[in-house]
């Protein structure tokens, strides 16, 4: 039987699979493992866990403020609700990871890894974006009579600065081979 030609797309990796037989299908494809180094793959996904969550829950709680920009104006708005979305893409990258178990196959290693250099940064420059723009708001119509919910909203777009640096951090230092 002649070999199936490599598919390419998005459901390429379906050609890593071959039918057992006992009729299901055995994933044959490369695989890649978790080097070592400094932190094991356990902890290394706990604090890149703890830093996602933390990133989650800071844009969470800064959007529930009623923070002066953030209620009618669009260049707080549209950074902030772009932020939430993609902080769900690493919450949701985090978890493809996590259950892709070790050693990780190509398309899974495709999909998490190679992606969350895109994923972090993504993240930072639209909360960047958004620290930026209530502090353009703050600058040109003041708080009006929001400060305390405003000063929430900055410390959570801030932290979410912060975690989201050290989530980038931790995961550039992990080594596959």
């Amino acid at each position: 039987m002649a070999k199936q030609q490599k598919r390419r797309g998005r459901r390429g990796y379906l050609a890593d699979f071959e039918r057992a037989a006992s009729g299901e299908y055995v994933y044959k494809g490369p695989c890649h493992s978790y080097r070592e180094e400094g932190l094991s793959r356990r902890r290394a996904l706990a604090v890149l866990w703890m830093l996602a969550a933390a990133m989650a829950g800071s844009v969470v709680v800064g959007g529930c403020m009623p923070a002066a920009g953030l209620m009618d104006c669009w260049y707080v708005i549209l950074p902030w609700g772009l932020s939430l979305v993609a902080v769900v893409s690493v919450l949701w990258l985090m978890g493809r990871l996590t259950a892709g178990g070790e050693p990780l196959r190509d398309y899974v290693y495709r999909a998490t890894v190679l992606q969350s250099r895109l994923r972090g940064n993504l993240v930072l420059f639209l909360a960047a974006g958004t620290l930026a723009g209530e502090t353009f708001y703050l600058l040109r119509y003041g708080a009006g009579g929001r400060t305390k919910e405003t000063v929430v909203f900055l410390f959570c777009t801030a932290a979410l600065l912060v975690c989201t640096v050290l989530w980038r951090l931790v995961i550039s230092r992990l080594r596959w081979s």
